[in-house]
């Protein structure tokens, strides 16, 4: 019959543990991002820290829902292709999910770049949290947002490095970013005295340097990821999300007539949100994206 056996010795047990410390410590690198941007911004006065808090949850809840949604769905595949040394089947999953990922990210990122202020004004502000918060809030959320489609395609690359037992390289990778979100901080809010906007800024590099670094790495761990095909569709779809952001940007001041109480703003966002998702859709469709194609 069976019976409980735990031993440290067995192979089992050691490989999971030599890959389960490096996905701990990747995981720390957006916690240990925010600790460095608090600690700056403990020395801009009053309202900095709360606005770069509540600016970062705002921003990891959104690129969050989409991109878990995505690795947790190709997280079992990834790792069967992996395991059965389907070279072919596991370079198409990955460029497809980092395809998908960038096409869906790049929409939201847009929309958040030009509409942050009437979000942080719909979710944030009442009570204490005065229009001057507001304001505050969504220059760090406008900042940080830079980084989304980076942070995106960071979980799923994440997931892909961790189905072929490689948990080192997003591990290093994740340090790299760490680093790079200090030395930016610094730059930015202790010599160009950017203050909250530079102090998100920074993160949203780190994000960027993190995804730009993992895309490299999988390239020379699995050939055919990201090919010159993959990067051009890659600039069609930033293309797409210029085109969302400038129609929402556009669109907004349009909608004053509205009001400006909460209900009226929410139904602004939504007047502006809509008509920007079409154009993007619209010019990806234009331009041939490949995820308009499937």
């Amino acid at each position: 019959g069976y019976r409980f056996r735990f031993d440290l010795k067995d192979s089992g047990i050691k490989e999971a543990a030599l890959i389960a410390l490096p996905v701990l410590i990747s995981s720390w690198v957006q916690p240990l991002c925010n600790v460095i941007n608090m600690s700056f911004g403990s020395g801009l006065g009053d309202g900095a820290v709360s606005a770069l808090n509540w600016a970062n949850k705002i921003y990891i809840i959104m690129v969050g829902v989409f991109a878990y949604a995505i690795t947790n769905f190709i997280f079992p595949k990834l790792s069967r292709l992996g395991a059965g040394d389907d070279e072919q089947g596991f370079v198409q999953m990955t460029r497809m999910s980092v395809g998908w990922i960038i096409f869906i990210i790049t929409l939201v990122a847009a929309l958040f770049l030009a509409l942050s202020e009437p979000i942080i004004r719909v979710v944030f502000e009442r009570g204490a949290f005065t229009s001057e918060a507001t304001s505050i809030t969504a220059t760090a959320l406008f900042y940080y947002s830079f980084g989304m489609v980076g942070y995106a395609v960071c979980e799923v690359l994440n997931k892909s490095f961790y189905a072929i037992q490689d948990g080192k390289t997003p591990m290093f990778t994740s340090i790299f970013g760490v680093l790079v979100n200090f030395g930016c901080a610094a730059l930015f809010a202790g010599v160009f005295r950017m203050g909250v906007a530079g102090l998100a800024l920074a993160s949203a590099i780190s994000s960027l340097a993190i995804a730009a670094s993992l895309i490299v790495m999988i390239n020379r761990r699995r050939k055919g990821v990201v090919d010159s095909h993959f990067l051009w569709n890659l600039v069609k779809t930033l293309f797409c999300g210029g085109a969302a952001f400038l129609t929402a940007k556009w669109l907004y001041p349009l909608t004053a007539a509205f009001g400006d109480g909460m209900i009226w703003t929410l139904i602004r966002l939504a007047v502006c949100a809509v008509p920007a998702g079409i154009v993007f859709a619209g010019f990806a469709w234009l331009f041939k994206v490949d995820e308009m194609k499937t």
